[in-house]
């Protein structure tokens, strides 16, 4: 990915776990580069991906293939978010 790309979207990581974190405000970009996470994973044989998304991240995972393991209440500067762990197994 060039820097120039790279600068738009703030943080891209994979781990075991799965995506650490994927923010980016255009969703076919987003998409590229969720495939490029899952391709690299599938590479690696990992069973599954993993991610703690936001409400309005919620329905773009939905559509990628993860459903929802559970809903989580994170707090953050003392006050309460809403979120949720999602999973895409790697068949």
């Amino acid at each position: 990915m060039g820097s120039a790309r790279a600068a738009r979207c703030r943080d891209l990581a994979c781990s075991d776990a799965g995506t650490e974190q994927l923010c980016c405000h255009n969703q076919r970009r987003t998409s590229r580069l969720l495939a490029h996470v899952e391709a690299h994973a599938r590479s690696e044989r990992r069973p599954a991906l993993s991610a703690d998304v936001s409400i309005t991240a919620r329905p773009f995972f939905e559509r990628h293939g993860f459903t929802v393991e559970a809903e989580q209440h994170p707090v953050k500067a003392g006050v309460e978010l809403t979120n949720y762990k999602m999973r895409k197994l790697l068949r």
